[in-house]
């Protein structure tokens, strides 16, 4: 996606290899410090465009703005929730939870990093739908709100009672 996140992908290979492993404690060593730099790179895209309203372009002013605000949103939140359901990353969230299961004492900071990755899905996936549902009920004023950028005074009057 244009200016969507990408995170680092992991091939194939690595995959089988860290699941076939039995693992040991390099390749959890491992799985971790790519999942804690996923989680960081996710929360350092989401802090990119969340606390500022984007502006590209000179800001447009009323509701065409708050429309493109939410059409933006909705567009870079979906790009999360679509690199979070990869294969490769379902799959190391599955191997690390696998092993805090398996292993008689997890370490308590593997178990916090798979509750950290949750909480991030979960705050991204309603995020989107937030944005997602906004910009569906800003749509749908649409038609009302065209006459007050380009219409004449009197298709504003006859717009208005419909509102």
């Amino acid at each position: 996606l244009k200016d969507g996140l990408e995170l680092r992908r992991v091939s194939g290979d690595d995959v089988r290899a860290l699941g076939l492993s039995g693992q040991g404690e390099e390749d959890v060593a491992q799985v971790e410090n790519l999942l804690e730099g996923w989680c960081e790179k996710i929360d350092e895209f989401k802090k990119s465009f969340i606390i500022n309203r984007p502006s590209k372009k000179p800001r447009l002013e009323g509701p065409k703005e708050e429309i493109e605000y939410w059409r933006v949103r909705a567009q870079k939140l979906s790009s999360i929730t679509e690199v979070m359901k990869r294969k490769d990353c379902r799959y190391l969230v599955s191997v690390l939870s696998s092993f805090a299961k398996t292993t008689d004492q997890p370490k308590s900071e593997t178990i916090q990093l798979i509750k950290r990755w949750n909480q991030i899905e979960m705050e991204a996936i309603e995020t989107v739908n937030e944005a997602k549902d906004n910009l569906k009920y800003l749509s749908t004023l649409h038609r009302f709100i065209e006459p007050l950028y380009s219409g004449t005074v009197q298709s504003m009057i006859d717009t208005l009672p419909a509102l």
